[in-house]
């Protein structure tokens, strides 16, 4: 059997990926990736700020 003939957009984009080129989710995903791996680092004041979400829900973003 014959291979799928690849329009030549595809090719096109065969190229680049070959040549280094990364899709603009690329960067992303592999964020959330290491997020989920690692968990992500909070400061002090952020780790209140989200105590005070979670005790006052809205009224604390005043």
């Amino acid at each position: 059997m014959a291979a799928p003939i690849r329009p030549p957009r595809a090719r096109r984009f065969d190229r680049d990926r070959r040549a280094g080129a990364r899709l603009p989710s690329q960067r992303r995903f592999a964020a959330r990736a290491l997020s989920r791996e690692n968990g992500i680092t909070l400061t002090a004041e952020e780790m209140a700020q989200l105590e005070r979400l979670r005790d006052q829900g809205l009224a604390a973003v005043n």
